[in-house]
């Protein structure tokens, strides 16, 4: 589910191209009027009535370049009244449009316009980077879950065996007690190791099974599978404690401008940079040139006028400069502004992002060298503590040893291999962690 939900973030990336694409778009447009009009003539040939229906199609286009494309066609059918001896007259209309726009000052020449496209596809790849980014801790947060769960199961095992253990040594000492063998003391402190074995069996049992039910959550696997009993479940892992240790052989020369997450940062820093040009060029005067031609037609079917229009017959032409600039112009400014902050942080970000990444790897060094070094100090002990209790077990069979100090030993046997198996654990979380923050975990996880 959590790698559906990071997949899904994918969307954002698109709908940001799409947005900064909508004013690309072929824009198709349709009007149709209807006029009824009874006005006052103000001359003999002025007409005293009006009925027109009138349509109009067109379709209009914006470029990269800054320049806009308008083209129309319409059609009416005009019914004029006269006062008399005139009357009634009908007549059909019809009008070519095409009209071209050329933005100068803001969005000079489509500067704008292709600064937003840049970082519009910039932000998406960023995005994309950051997926892939996310994907990768998402992997070493399952391997955590799995290395937790893994060291509760290695504990409830160590656990139960501490716990009977205390119970054969309770057993023990009940003879003793009754026979008068063991003071009343010693047998409560006995009774009371045995209990709080116990106890600790108990919580190593509810500690495994919610890590057991958290791993199958964030897994996504059927419900079904919580059921299963998690001691029968075999848990196995790849070494990758020689790869975590070849990274700290060389960490600052490392190259981590490679790692998604460095991708991420750079490609949303460029993205900012096109960003700021677009508003900072678009926060310029509104100054664009316009040329229009039209051919206006009338015949006595709108259809003939519509193809003498077509025809381009008795043209015309102008030509507009138009001219717009807000005084203060504070909402282009807030833009520009808010933009130049995102490039900063950006920047920032950017720029901390290797020395950070590499005191990471420098602590992870520090946590992997300490374990690989605790470790080996774990293995000596568990090779101490189990001969310690095969000779105890030994002494106790011929009567040398008392049965309290026998289980003792057991016990701290237990105790020294659960120390050296969890240690091991440790070292392979630390290795991909490291692994990760050197920017290789993408090539094993492909």
């Amino acid at each position: 589910a959590t790698a559906k939900l990071i997949k899904l973030e994918a969307s954002r990336g698109e709908t940001a191209t799409l947005a900064s694409r909508a004013s690309l778009d072929v824009n198709l447009f349709s009007t149709l009027s209807s006029l009824d009009s009874e006005a006052e003539t103000i001359s003999a040939n002025s007409p005293s009535g009006t009925k027109s229906q009138n349509i109009t199609i067109g379709a209009s286009k914006q470029f990269t370049t800054g320049t806009s494309l308008t083209a129309s066609i319409s059609g009416a059918d005009n019914s004029l009244t006269y006062p008399a001896p005139i009357g009634e007259r009908e007549a059909g209309s019809g009008v070519v449009s095409l009209g071209i726009k050329q933005d100068l000052l803001a969005n000079t020449f489509g500067k704008a316009t292709r600064a937003n496209l840049k970082s519009a596809d910039l932000r998406r790849s960023s995005i994309n980077y950051g997926i892939k980014n996310r994907l990768e801790e998402f992997a070493v947060e399952i391997t955590g879950v799995f290395f937790n769960t893994h060291k509760a199961q290695l504990f409830f095992k160590a656990s139960k065996l501490i716990e009977e253990n205390q119970k054969k040594l309770l057993d023990i000492s009940k003879v003793l007690f009754k026979r008068g063998n063991l003071e009343e003391s010693d047998f409560l402190q006995i009774e009371a190791a045995y209990y709080n074995a116990n106890e600790n069996h108990a919580n190593s049992r509810s500690n495994l099974k919610q890590l057991w039910n958290t791993s199958i959550t964030l897994l996504g696997l059927p419900a079904a599978y919580k059921n299963v009993d998690p001691m029968e479940i075999e848990m196995k892992f790849q070494d990758r404690e020689k790869y975590g240790s070849k990274i700290c052989q060389v960490p600052t020369s490392r190259d981590l401008k490679k790692s998604n997450q460095f991708l991420q940062l750079s490609e949303s820093f460029e993205s900012s940079v096109q960003d700021m040009k677009g508003k900072k060029n678009s926060a310029l005067p509104k100054l664009s040139l316009e040329l229009n031609f039209n051919s206006e037609n009338y015949e006595d079917k709108p259809t003939d006028a519509l193809g003498d229009s077509l025809s381009f017959d008795n043209p015309s032409y102008n030509y507009v400069l138009n001219f717009a600039y807000p005084i203060g112009n504070s909402g282009n400014k807030a833009q520009v502004f808010e933009s130049f902050r995102n490039l900063k942080a950006a920047q920032i970000n950017m720029e901390n992002f290797e020395e950070d990444q590499k005191t990471k790897i420098e602590n992870s060094c520090i946590n992997l060298e300490r374990n690989i070094a605790k470790l080996a100090r774990l293995k000596k002990v568990y090779k101490i503590q189990k001969n310690r209790s095969k000779l105890d077990t030994k002494r106790f069979e011929l009567g040398r040893l008392d049965a309290f100090s026998t289980i003792q030993s057991t016990v701290a046997e237990n105790n020294a291999w659960y120390a050296m198996e969890a240690a091991k654990l440790d070292i392979q979380a630390t290795a991909w962690s490291l692994i990760y923050l050197s920017g290789e975990l993408s090539s094993l996880l492909k």
